[in-house]
C-alpha cells in the first residue's frame, strides 16, 4: 500500500535533536491501511506532475511498507522527511541518520564521515556506530568497520525519469554481520537513490527522490 503524503514542505519547527526523543505512529498501522491509503500502482509520473515541492518515495521490502514522504524540516545537513501519518526518517545528506515510527527503528547512526566522503566522491575506509532500541527499549550499539567503493557511472530510472549517476557501494562488517549499502549520486553530489540498512528487524530501506 502507498500513503500519498500532502505535498507541503513547510518547516514544522521541530529540531532533529528533539525529534530523536519522539515516537511517531507506524507508517502503516498494524490494523490495516490508514485512511487515504492507495495502491502503489497509482503512483505514476503523471500523478505527481503538479508537485513542485520535494517529494521522496521510501520502501522497506522486508516489512511490505511503501510511502511517500515530504520535507518537514531542515537543520544544517540534516533533513527530516515525514509521511502523512507521522512516520519519519532523518537524512544527513544522502546518509540515513534515523527512523521513527516503523517498528524497531534506527535510533541514530554515525553519518558525518560517510557523508563527506560521498559528497567528495572519494573511496576509503571508516568506522560507523549504529544505535537501535531493542525489544526492551534498551539502546544497542553496533560498531561497524566500513569500506566505501566507487563503482562507476550508471543510468537509473526513477518513476519513468532517467538519471545519470555514479554508484557508490558501502560494505560494513561487525563480527559475523555484514551489510551492503548503495548510493546513486549525480555529478553534483545529489543522491537520487539509495538502499540503506535500517536494522536486523526491518532490513533495507530504498530511498528514491521523485521531485527535487
Amino acid at each position: 500500500m502507498l500513503l500519498l503524503a500532502a505535498c507541503s514542505s513547510e518547516p514544522t519547527g521541530t529540531a532533529p535533536d528533539q525529534l530523536l526523543g519522539q515516537v511517531a505512529s507506524n507508517i502503516l498501522p498494524r490494523n490495516g491501511p490508514a485512511p487515504g491509503a492507495r495502491d502503489i500502482s497509482e503512483l505514476t509520473r503523471s500523478a505527481i506532475a503538479g508537485v513542485t515541492e520535494p517529494l521522496t518515495l521510501i520502501t522497506v521490502p522486508d516489512v511490505n511498507v511503501a510511502t511517500t514522504v515530504v520535507l518537514a524540516a531542515r537543520k544544517g545537513n540534516v533533513e527530516t522527511w515525514r509521511a502523512a501519518d507521522g512516520g519519519s526518517l532523518l537524512l544527513d545528506g544522502p546518509v540515513l541518520f534515523a527512523t521513527r515510527g516503523i517498528g524497531q527503528d534506527l535510533l541514530a547512526a554515525e553519518t558525518s564521515g560517510l557523508r563527506q566522503m560521498l559528497q567528495a566522491g572519494r573511496s576509503g575506509t571508516l568506522t560507523r556506530d549504529l544505535r537501535h532500541l531493542d525489544g526492551l527499549d534498551q539502546i544497542r550499539i553496533t560498531h561497524f568497520q566500513c569500506t566505501l567503493a566507487r563503482d562507476g557511472a550508471e543510468r537509473i530510472v526513477i518513476l519513468d525519469r532517467p538519471h545519470d549517476v555514479t554508484r557508490f557501494r558501502e560494505t560494513c562488517r561487525a563480527g559475523e554481520l555484514e551489510i551492503n549499502n548503495t548510493y546513486w549520486l549525480d555529478s553534483g553530489g545529489f543522491a537520487w537513490k539509495s538502499r540503506q540498512w535500517v536494522g536486523q528487524a526491518l532490513g533495507y530501506m530504498v530511498i528514491e527522490r521523485l521531485v527535487r
